[in-house]
C-alpha cells in the first residue's frame, strides 16, 4: 500500500468514527405551546421536549415566564432501544396562566452539554384581555373539587 492510500483510507476511517460520533450526539431541544393566542382568564401548555442517544441528559436551564404564573409542571421520561441504538426523550410541561393582557415572549430553553449550548426556539404568547364580566365568572363544577380533597389516601 503507498503512502497515498493509507492517507485515504486513514481520512476516510477518521470521517466515519466522527461522522458516527456527531450522529450518537445529536440532541434536540423543542419548545411549544398549544394556545399561541389566549384570553386573560384561560390558562395553556408549554412543553419541552428534549430527544437525544445520550444516556444522561442534565436538566436544562428553563425559560423565564415572565408575563405568566407557573400553576403546575410534570415531566416524564422515555427510553426508546431500537436496532441496538438508544435514544432517551424527557418532557417538561408546564401549566401557566397569564397574569395581564398583552404580547408576551417566551425566551428559549437551553441544554448545555460539554462545550456545547442547545436552544430551543422563542415563542410569543398573545394574551387578549378577559371575556368574562365579574359577575359572569362560572363556579367549579359540584362534581368536580377545587381542591385536592379527593386525593387519594397512601398508607404504608
Amino acid at each position: 500500500m503507498n503512502a497515498r492510500t493509507t492517507t485515504f483510507v486513514v481520512l476516510c476511517a477518521a470521517f466515519f468514527f466522527l461522522a458516527g460520533r456527531a450522529v450518537a450526539e445529536e440532541v434536540v431541544l423543542d419548545a411549544e405551546v398549544d394556545k399561541a393566542r389566549i384570553s386573560a382568564d384561560a390558562i395553556f401548555s408549554y412543553k419541552l421536549t428534549i430527544s437525544s442517544s445520550l444516556s444522561r441528559i442534565p436538566k436544562p436551564k428553563f425559560p423565564d415566564f415572565s408575563g405568566f404564573k407557573v400553576l403546575s409542571r410534570t415531566n416524564t421520561s422515555q427510553i426508546t432501544i431500537a436496532q441496538g441504538k438508544t435514544r432517551t426523550t424527557l418532557a417538561y410541561i408546564f401549566v401557566l396562566a397569564p397574569t395581564a393582557a398583552g404580547v408576551f415572549t417566551i425566551s428559549p430553553a437551553e441544554l448545555k452539554i460539554g462545550d456545547k449550548t442547545y436552544s430551543s426556539a422563542e415563542l410569543k404568547i398573545e394574551v387578549e384581555p378577559s371575556k368574562l364580566k365579574p359577575g359572569n365568572i362560572p363556579e367549579p363544577h359540584p362534581e368536580i373539587p377545587a381542591d385536592d380533597s379527593l386525593q387519594p389516601e397512601v398508607t404504608l
